[in-house]
């Protein structure tokens, strides 16, 4: 027990250390904005999600199609104002893409399942299970691009 308590202590001192390091907090701030920035802007894209899987619901379209249709308006939203408002990446713009709309697959064929579920075996509203899966999937979804997607890449030389 005493060696898992001095490793334990070990590693708390090595993060106390990085946390008192000015450049780690730069980062810590510059990613925090990012984050908020990027749920603000995903925010607007679910806004267009919702208001077009609700019209499509209500002209009785099934509930897969219509949250693929709206799935795919969120992913065009919020792809292009995440591009050129958060993260300002002017470069390598269809490869971002693609690999966004890869993510954004995975994501849709997730969250399809759960509106699905929570419509169907569990006789949610329609709206509050949107929501809910938006809830589920959001930070997912921002860890995959933030790492993937909208990454620096390293200029070659």
């Amino acid at each position: 027990m005493n060696k898992y308590l001095e490793k334990w202590k070990e590693i708390n001192a090595h993060i106390r250390e990085k946390i008192k390091d000015e450049n780690v907090r730069k980062m810590a701030k510059k990613e925090a904005k990012h984050a908020f920035l990027y749920l603000i802007l995903s925010a607007i894209g679910s806004i267009v999600d919702c208001i077009l899987f609700l019209f499509l619901t209500r002209i009785w379209i099934p509930i897969i199609p219509s949250n693929i249709t709206s799935d795919i308006a969120w992913m065009v939203t919020s792809f292009s104002l995440n591009l050129k408002k958060n993260f300002k990446n002017s470069d390598h713009v269809k490869m971002r893409f693609a690999s966004y709309v890869t993510i954004s697959l995975i994501w849709m064929a997730v969250s399809t399942w759960l509106v699905y579920l929570f419509i169907r075996w569990f006789g949610l509203p329609k709206l509050i299970s949107k929501f809910i899966q938006l809830m589920i999937m959001a930070v997912p979804l921002y860890l995959a691009n933030r790492t993937l997607t909208f990454r620096n890449f390293k200029k070659v030389k």
